[in-house]
């Protein structure tokens, strides 16, 4: 059985207003699996900013925004990365092609903030639209938009994460319209980019500054500059 309580909606990270949308923690869902596991459920919620209407994960809005929500598979093999404070809601995730991965051509990894892995895009039409989107050069963001996790908040069963165009100066995909609120300036929000120094193909620019987390063929590594 499921019950659900409310929580203290709370505005969460990242800023979205170039998409016209807010993302919301609602409430949580705990219940029992048949193996008597007790679980949490935890659910962001997109708002329109100018309506305050809700929009669902897979609505043709989300659709024309060209964002895609979808699962994060094999985050049991990724603990440090999946486990993490940094896979919670709302948190950004940052995504790596491995055009090279010997079992999925289309593969994507997805890593947390601080550049830990957390899992790959599942096999199938969302990871295979996404990676042909990042191969075409678009540049795309992430944030975690559901988890599950055991009762006593240990392990995180499943995660959800919603993918994004990148926020781009002067450009924006929110509907024009009365009642939309002014467009706040950019927050400092962490990014792999190709790196200065020419020793890596990815470096972290954690929104101020290049930290020594590089990246090549989605190996996260250090290499202080």
């Amino acid at each position: 059985m499921k019950v659900f309580w409310p929580i203290e909606h709370k505005p969460r990270f990242p800023d979205l207003t170039h998409l016209g949308l807010e993302l919301i923690e609602g409430g949580a869902l705990s219940g029992e699996m048949g193996d008597g596991t007790e679980f949490v459920e935890r659910t962001g919620h997109f708002y329109d900013l100018a309506t305050g209407q809700h929009i669902s994960y897979h609505s043709a809005r989300m659709k024309k925004l060209g964002v895609v929500v979808t699962k994060v598979a094999g985050i049991t093999f990724y603990r440090d990365g999946a486990q993490s404070a940094g896979a919670g809601i709302g948190r950004p995730v940052v995504l790596m092609r491995e055009p090279d991965n010997s079992h999925d051509e289309f593969a994507v990894a997805v890593r947390n903030a601080a550049g830990k892995m957390m899992g790959h895009l599942p096999e199938g039409p969302a990871g295979k639209v996404v990676a042909k989107r990042l191969d075409a050069g678009e540049a795309l963001d992430g944030v975690v938009c559901f988890e599950m996790m055991t009762n006593d908040g240990r392990r995180r069963m499943s995660i959800e994460v919603a993918l994004y165009p990148r926020a781009l100066q002067g450009f924006s995909l929110a509907p024009k319209g009365a009642g939309m609120p002014p467009t706040p300036p950019p927050a400092p929000v962490g990014v792999w980019a190709p790196d200065p120094a020419g020793r890596h193909e990815l470096r972290y620019f954690d929104g101020t500054a290049w930290t020594h987390h590089v990246g090549d063929t989605g190996v996260v590594s250090v290499d202080p500059l």
